[in-house]
C-alpha cells in the first residue's frame, strides 16, 4: 500500500505552534521586523520551481483524471451485465484503456511526488516564514495534498498495470474485446458463472432465475 502521505506526515508532523500569538513571537524572534529577511507569501509562489512544476502538474492531473473518467464512463454505459463484467475482471476499465492509462497514471505520480517535494522543502527551510499560523497549517496541507495524490496516482498505475492488455495476444473475451495479460479463460459460461481472478469469459449463458409467482388456473367446480 503507498505510504506517501503517511510518510510525510511521520517526517514533518505539521505546526508545533498551538496559538497564533505564540507563533508571531517565534517568528519576530527568529526575523524581526524587516521583511527583507525572509521569503514573502509572493516571493515563495514566484518560486521558479514551485511555479514550473505547478503548473505542470495541474495540467497532467486534469488530464488523468478527465481520460480516466471517460474511459470509467465508458463502461458504466453498458449494459448492467457487461459493466459487471468489466468491473470484475478489470477493475471497471477495458483491458486496452488500462494499458492506455499506465503512462500517464504514472506521469501523475511522478508530478505530484515532485510538487509535494518542493514544497516540503520550502516549509521545511523556513517554517516561520508565514504571516501567520493559519497560513502555515495551510501550506501543509498543501503538501499533504500532494503527498494524498501521489498514493491514489500509485493505487491507479498498480491497477492499469494489473489489468492492461497484451498488444501481442489475439486473445478475446466475450464481448470481443482484448484480454488482461496473462489472463486465461474460465472454460465456464458468463454471467451463470462469474470469472475467478485472472481468468475471463469466452461465452455468455443466459442465468435462469425462478419465476416470483405462478398463475394457476381456477380449479374446475365438481358438479
Amino acid at each position: 500500500m503507498p505510504r506517501h502521505y503517511a510518510n510525510f506526515i511521520e517526517r514533518v508532523p505539521g505546526p508545533s505552534h498551538t496559538n497564533n500569538d505564540a507563533y508571531r513571537r517565534d517568528r519576530y524572534e527568529t526575523y524581526g521586523t524587516d521583511t527583507t529577511t525572509f521569503p514573502t507569501q509572493r516571493a515563495r509562489n514566484a518560486h521558479p520551481a514551485l511555479v514550473e512544476c505547478t503548473a505542470r502538474g495541474d495540467r497532467i492531473r486534469g488530464d488523468y483524471q478527465y481520460d480516466a473518467n471517460s474511459s470509467r464512463g465508458y463502461v458504466a454505459r453498458q449494459d448492467n451485465i457487461q459493466r459487471q463484467y468489466y468491473e470484475q475482471t478489470s477493475g471497471g476499465y477495458t483491458p486496452y484503456d488500462n494499458r492506455r492509462l499506465i503512462d500517464p497514471a504514472q506521469d501523475w505520480l511522478d508530478s505530484e511526488l515532485e510538487q509535494g517535494k518542493v514544497r516540503e522543502e520550502i516549509y521545511v527551510s523556513t517554517p516561520l516564514a508565514y504571516g501567520d499560523l493559519q497560513s502555515q497549517k495551510k501550506h501543509h496541507g498543501y503538501i499533504g495534498d500532494h503527498y494524498g495524490y501521489a498514493d491514489e496516482a500509485e493505487n491507479a498505475v498498480a491497477l492499469h498495470r494489473r489489468y492492461a492488455e497484451d498488444p501481442a495476444s489475439s486473445a478475446r473475451d466475450l464481448y470481443g474485446r482484448s484480454v488482461p495479460r496473462g489472463a486465461r479463460p474460465s472454460g465456464r459460461g458468463y454471467p451463470a458463472s462469474i470469472p475467478d481472478p485472472g481468468q475471463y469469459a469466452t461465452d455468455f449463458q443466459s442465468v435462469q432465475t425462478e419465476p416470483e409467482y405462478v398463475i394457476r388456473e381456477p380449479r374446475k367446480k365438481k358438479r
